[in-house]
């Protein structure tokens, strides 16, 4: 990351500790362009990968479907794993 990049980051890291809980799909979108994450799908498998240097995450898409159905028909309406 050059140094725009970075200090780009760490503003966003501090809006986030100052109370940005509700960010824009614009805040998200780009942030992840700033880590340049990537998600390829392939035989019904999400990996996804970026710049940080964190091991490639894989996901099956239809055990994520099915977790993702039980927890909104249980109320819950956020995202089944890590990402």
């Amino acid at each position: 990351m050059n140094s725009d990049e970075i200090q780009a980051a760490l503003k966003y890291r501090e809006c986030v500790m100052n109370g940005m809980q509700d960010p824009t799909f614009e805040d998200k979108r780009r942030v992840l362009e700033m880590f340049r994450v990537e998600i390829k799908i392939s035989g019904g498998v999400a990996t996804v990968a970026g710049r940080l240097k964190i091991e490639k995450r894989e996901y099956d898409l239809q055990q994520v479907a099915i977790e993702f159905r039980a927890k909104s028909d249980a109320g819950a309406h956020s995202w089944p794993g890590p990402l």
